[in-house]
């Protein structure tokens, strides 16, 4: 097992620097496919993951475009069974999310599996999004 390195939070600034670096398609196939074992990578993705949910979701920042990244971090938390660490205000924020938005859904997923959860999601399957 590697030393896991004392990582910072993530910042709007590191959003906007490497945003086109995680919405890359080689990332995003690697978040997919590959089970996590390194302790580096699980920390980033956790630090990852709590700042979408509560820094870029309520600022608005997330759009359509950041589906794929949002999916395939939920893919991954689903093959590694939800074993990252959730913090209490990310609890309470996942309960803030509202039930009718695809990406919010997303994000949701990133923390615990949809399947079984009827009382979760109320999307339109013809509703425009943006």
């Amino acid at each position: 097992m590697t030393e896991a390195l004392n990582l910072p939070e993530l910042t709007m600034e590191y959003w906007v620097s490497h945003q086109d670096r995680l919405l890359d398609r080689f990332f995003l196939t690697g978040l997919r496919r590959f089970i996590v074992t390194d302790d580096n990578i699980e920390i980033f993705l956790t630090k990852l993951r709590r700042f979408v949910l509560l820094h870029l979701w309520p600022s608005g920042v997330l759009k359509i475009r950041h589906m794929d990244l949002l999916c395939a971090m939920a893919e991954q938390n689903f093959n590694n069974e939800y074993s990252y660490f959730i913090q209490d205000n990310e609890q309470t924020a996942l309960e803030g999310l509202p039930k009718d938005n695809p990406l919010a859904a997303a994000i949701y997923a990133t923390y615990k599996s949809l399947q079984g959860d009827s009382g979760v999601l109320k999307l339109s399957a013809v509703k425009s999004y943006k």
